[in-house]
This record gives C-alpha cells, structure tokens and sequence, in this order.
C-alpha cells in the first residue's frame, strides 16, 4: 500500500494505531506510554488492552486517559487475545503494537509514516535497539532483502529465525489491509510465538517489506520476560513452524540450503582510495569502510598516497593488503594519486575479489572521470579527448593506451564486481560493460551519512556562529571550483540575476577560483571546508541548498542537507535523481538552464508551507534511507545476492554498534584539535584561499612541472594524512 506524498498538510499524515497489551507492568508501563504520546504525531490512535492487572497499571494508564483513544482493563485470555481486541478497535492506515515493557524512539511514528508514504509496501521494519539493565546492548536490523518477505528463509528457523534474520516484533509496522489479508489475527494459542506465526502468514501472503535505518523501538531485555524462557520458546515455534508448514503443504521448505551459521565469523574487507579518505569520494569511501566496522566486521584502509614505493607499484601496499588476507577488497577513487595505469588494479583484482565503486567513470575512459556529454568512451577514447586538458591530465598520446588497456581488463576480469551508488550511474557501468564484453556484475548500493553528525540544530544559533543576519533567505552553494562546468557554478550566479528576493544571501562553500562581480544579493564566503561541524553549522543556517552539477553519480551532499534539515535543490538528471526526492527532500528542476534555477529557488521563497514541509520531511527521510546502517543494509544485501555471506559462513545478522570510530575519526573536526592543529589547519585553509585566487589552468600546469616526490608530500600535508 503507498500514500501519495501530500505537502504542506501534516494532518494528511496516514494515521497509526498502536496497540499495546498489558498485564502487570506497572513499574514499566508509564515509560512505555509516554514514548508514544510525546511522539507529537498529528495522526496516531493509541489503544491499551490491561488483562486486568492487580499492581498499579491501571492508575498509570488513568494519568493518561486524555491520551488514549481507547482503553479498558478487564481479565482476558493472555497477551495474544489482548493484541486481537485492540486491534479489533483501530481505524488506523497502518497498525503495529508496542508491548508494555518496551518503548518507541523518538520520531519513531515519523519515520514509519514517512517510509510507507514515500515507498509501495505492505510493511516496514527498522532498528530495534536492545537495553538490559539500562544499557545498550544491541542495535538490529533485519537483514532480509526487500521486497517479498521471504517465506523459505522464515521456516529455516536455525539460519534464518533463531540466528537474527528477522524482527524483534516491536520494530515492525504493517498496514491494516495485509493485517486483513492475512486474516486480522495472531493467533490465541501461541504463547511466545505468536509474532513468528503473523510474519508467515504476511509472507504467504506476498507481503513487501522495506526497512529503515533508523532506531524505531528500545526494546527493554529483563528477567520477567517470556521470550527469556528460552528452551520453552524454542519448543513452541517449531511447532509452530511445522504447524504452518503443514497447513499450506510447505514441508519441503523446512530443510535449509544454507551452511550452518559460524557466529564468530566477521568479514575482513580491505578499503583502498588514492588521496587517503577526504574530499568528495574519499569521505564517502571512509564512510562505507565505517559502516562494515560499525556493522562488527573487521576493516583496514589503504591509500596510494601513503605509499613510499614508485608510483603504479605500490609493493608495499600490496604486501600490507597480502598480510591482511582480506575477503573482499573494495576500490574507490585511483587517479588522484595514479592518473596513466591500472596496473595496480590488475594485480590486486588477480589475488582477491574485488569491488569496484562507481565514485565516478574513470575507470571506463581513456582519462576523465566524467565524460560529460562525449561518448567516445563506448567505441574509442584518443587524443582527440575534448577534455583533454582537464583533470585528470595524463600526457595525450596515453588516452588511446590506457583506454584499450582498461577496455581489455573489464572484458577479461574475473574477479572484479562493480557497485553504483545510484540508478544512473548503474546504467552508465552496466552499458559500459557490455561495450567492453565483460562479465563483471553491476549492483547498486546506498551510500551512507552519519546522522549523528549531519544533525539538525537551532538555525538562529547557526547563523550567529557564522555571523549571518536572521532575516536573510540564505542559498548555500558548495563547490570544489567554481570554474569547474560540470559543478554549475557560473550557471548558479547567472540564475541570481533572475531572482526578485530582497534579503537574499548566498553561503559558498569551496573554492572562489572566479571572479564574481556585482553580484545581486549579499555573499559569504566561507572558503574551502573540510570541518564537518562547521559544515553542519552551514548547513543548518541556509533556507536552501542548491547543487546546481551537470552529472553527479550520486551527490552525498544533498544527503547531508537533509540530514541538517534543509531541502534542496538540483536538476533531473544523472545521479542527482536518487539524491532528492522531489517534494520530500528538495526540488528537482527538469530544464538545465539559469532562469528554471531561478524560478525553482524564488517558488520556495515564496511558498512557506512547502518549505516548511519539506525542511520536516527531508531530515526524516534522509535518515530513513541514507544513514550509516542504511548504507551497510543495502551491501549486505548485495554480498548475499551474491553468495558471499553463504561462502564465508556469515550469520544473517545485522547487530550495529552506536556509532562507528572510522568516521569519527575520520570526519575533520567532530573532536578538539590541540594548538598545533588548529595551526596547520589555519595553514591549508590559507593554502586553499591562495590557490582559489588563482586560474585552474595555471595550478594544473604548475602540478604537471612539480616533481612527483614534492606534489605527494604537498598533498600529504593538505590531507593530513602525514
């Protein structure tokens, strides 16, 4: 069932019944009902059926009475037949129940109204998070594919059930017509089970799942409870199991096909990128390597940067990637660092299985990594390379050389496997591929961003540590070089002479490398950023963000936007398709030219309601879809598709930690730097203003002149990676 995205009217919201069943929960249950009433959901209808309890439950439940749509404390059969009566009563578009001992995260309602508005299912999972004793001691995820609940896997109750595949109840939401479809009832004999018996029946009934990677419930793990019977438990959903099986003929799915889960087992994935783990790639590199460390999976990083061998041999990491003995080694971005081979790849891809993330196509090109609107990289990439003179630069007479000799390993690897991180640059893999008469298998992944740090925050406070009047509309706009026509920035300051807004202001972000003259509004320069809690703050100050790119194959920054709270802007095309959602995120503008930017910007200046409705969505959404455990959820997946889970005997688990310490570590500026960083830091900063004011030609050229040992150690200290 999907609900049409309907803006500007949070009443329009599907409304959500909630049931929870109590019997004696009276030093609990307080907790519990007040983690859905300060959910400040506008359409939420919560019922409560007490078995009739004898300790102080129902004076709890009394105290919030205003609250409640329904409510009633009388002797019954047990929890099962509680869950029937109360959900006999709800009205509601979309139907789960919250158990007396357990309590929902906050938003937990927002984030399960917004999955099932903006995504066709019958029902939504997301993360339950285990306490014991008040400590966190888990965090799960199904690790189920999307799409249809898997009926096989279900009924595999060593592999599948009792190994972690699934839920924890409290963390699914389903639709009151497959509740209906699949008979409006959980069934009154099953005393621990009851939950596994309905998930069967929403799978033989062609349920659709989606998930999010969001903590949805807090799931409280205590002695009184029944599920702590463990052998008990055990018992009665194998009858269950063999019950149902019987029921719908199902017995010759009770034999698993799948190896026994060896729980010790982690992967070990080695992470390599060539400018270590910063700018554009990197960091969405370094946030995939966070999201395997903080899913438990044993991670090591490798750049071509760090090297101290000569360039395309790279011995030592080589040997290093050799010591590790890695399962997977998953490659990012190589021409930062090695622009005229892939011998490198060669090599690591005849040892180990490897990835390659489509960060960009350079990979498919005689040199560029963005083809722009040249197709000769599916015939024949040669010196006539219209691009030839950008980045990246190798001598001319190579384009021919190194596009026949990366055509050859595409069509000849056997080892290699590609992800795209969006629909486009899937196809744009996929097509390239087949040109090249490979057989690589292409998938497609979600990158991630880390909510915890992309948070949203006061905007007045924001604007004061920036020093931005509070009455300014204010667009941010963040480009690595304004001069750069594949980032628009040109396109973005002509689009500024259509618009009508008095206070406008614009925040740039990155390099002032052209001149900008009588511009019409006011402009902050806040230069190049590589502070992730400065770029928060900017973030949370704008009205809007706008990317105004020509191809993008994803654009994590329009995620990090939303995460702050603040929609956006971009063009239909490429990447940026997956980026937005139009009318939940941001905007998407259908012609690429200054006056459809400017008419988009001056409508949402002039729209408030959908504005505002966009700057609640756009955090909810991106959270759900995009965060770290988002991000891992999606691979997983992919790496089961694919029999590596199996091979390597990985339970089907997903267990996160809170956050993860390679992007903390790794995100500039989420921790206190000592006097000497903040020195060298004020240092880049001073480096990169310099080199802003300066023609882009110019410093390519004078790149070209530095002998390779000098541009490696200048890159070295600008990254901080020595």
């Amino acid at each position: 069932m999907s609900y049409q995205v309907m803006p500007f009217n949070f009443n329009s919201f599907p409304k959500i019944s909630v049931i929870t069943p109590s019997y004696n929960q009276g030093k609990y249950i307080s907790e519990t009902i007040e983690s859905v009433v300060s959910q400040a959901y506008p359409n939420v209808e919560y019922i409560i059926i007490d078995g009739g309890s004898t300790d102080e439950t129902v004076s709890v439940i009394k105290k919030y009475e205003a609250e409640l749509a329904y409510w009633v404390s009388e002797p019954d059969k047990g929890q099962s037949h509680a869950i029937n009566k109360g959900f006999s009563k709800a009205t509601g578009d979309i139907f789960c129940w919250l158990n007396s001992d357990d309590e929902f995260a906050p938003n937990a309602l927002w984030h399960m109204a917004v999955a099932f508005m903006t995504n066709d299912v019958d029902m939504v999972a997301g993360i339950c998070e285990v306490y014991d004793d008040g400590q966190l001691i888990h965090r799960h995820l199904t690790s189920c594919q999307e799409g249809e609940l898997p009926l096989e896997e279900l009924l595999d109750l060593d592999n599948g059930w009792n190994a972690g595949q699934f839920f924890y109840q409290p963390e699914v939401f389903f639709t009151r017509e497959l509740w209906q479809r699949a008979g409006g009832y959980v069934r009154e004999d099953c005393y621990y089970s009851m939950d596994f018996e309905l998930w069967c029946r929403f799978a033989i009934n062609k349920a659709r799942l989606h998930k999010v990677g969001h903590p949805i419930v807090q799931f409280r793990s205590h002695p009184e409870q029944k599920t702590a019977e463990i052998a008990k438990f055990k018992a009665e959903l194998t009858e269950v199991r063999e019950a149902f099986s019987k029921e719908f003929n199902l017995n010759h799915l009770q034999s698993s096909t799948r190896p026994k889960v060896n729980w010790s087992n982690k992967l070990k994935v080695a992470f390599v990128n060539d400018l270590g783990f910063l700018y554009g790639a990197g960091i969405a590199h370094m946030r995939l390597a966070g999201a395997f460390e903080q899913a438990g999976h044993n991670v090591k990083r490798f750049d071509l940067l760090s090297s101290r061998k000569k360039m395309a041999e790279y011995e030592d990491i080589i040997t290093s990637i050799e010591e590790f003995s890695p399962h997977l080694v998953v490659m990012g971005n190589l021409h930062g660092i090695e622009k005229q081979s892939i011998n490198f790849l060669k090599r690591l891809e005849e040892k180990f299985s490897c990835y390659w993330l489509t960060h960009d196509f350079w990979l498919f090109t005689g040199r560029c990594a963005y083809a722009g609107s040249c197709e000769q990289f599916t015939n024949n990439c040669d010196r006539h390379c219209p691009t030839k003179t950008e980045y990246p630069v190798i001598p001319e007479a190579l384009i021919a050389e190194q596009f026949t000799d990366k055509k050859s390993f595409i069509n000849q690897a056997g080892n290699l496997k590609m992800l795209a991180n969006s629909k486009w640059s899937k196809n744009i893999a996929t097509d390239a591929v087949s040109a090249f008469k490979g057989n690589v298998p292409v998938e497609q992944i979600k990158l991630g961003v880390p909510a915890h740090i992309f948070a949203v925050e006061d905007k007045t406070a924001a604007r004061v540590s920036i020093g931005i009047d509070q009455t300014d509309f204010v667009v941010a706009l963040s480009v690595s070089s304004l001069s750069d026509t594949r980032k628009g920035g040109k396109l973005f300051f002509e689009a500024l002479e259509h618009l009508t807004i008095d206070n406008l202001a614009v925040l740039l972000i990155g390099r002032k490398d052209e001149s900008l003259e009588n511009i019409p509004c006011k402009l902050i320069e806040l230069g190049y950023v590589d502070d992730v809690k400065q770029l928060q703050k900017a973030m949370n100050a704008a009205d809007i963000y706008v990317g105004p790119s020509r191809q993008e194959t994803f654009g994590q920054v329009f995620i990090e936007a939303a995460m702050c709270g603040t929609p956006s802007i971009g063009f239909n095309h490429t990447g940026v398709k997956d980026a937005i959602f139009d009318g939940v995120t941001g905007v998407l503008v259908h012609e690429y030219s200054p006056d459809a930017l400017a008419k988009a910007i001056q409508n949402l200046y002039h729209d408030k309601d959908k504005l505002s409705y966009m700057i609640k969505m756009a955090p909810l959404y991106a959270r759900n879809e995009y965060s770290i455990e988002a991000s891992f959820a999606s691979i997983f997946n992919v790496l089961d598709k694919q029999g590596v889970i199996d091979t390597h005997k990985i339970a089907h688990k997903l267990s996160f930690a809170k956050e993860s310490e390679i992007v903390n570590l790794g995100s500039k500026g989420w921790f206190r730097l000592s006097p000497m960083q903040r020195l060298n830091r004020l240092m880049v900063f001073l480096f990169h203003k310099t080199v802003g004011l300066m023609p882009p030609k110019f410093t390519a050229k004078v790149a070209q002149l530095l002998p390779n040992r000098i541009e490696r150690l200048i890159i070295r200290w600008l990254l901080g990676s020595r």
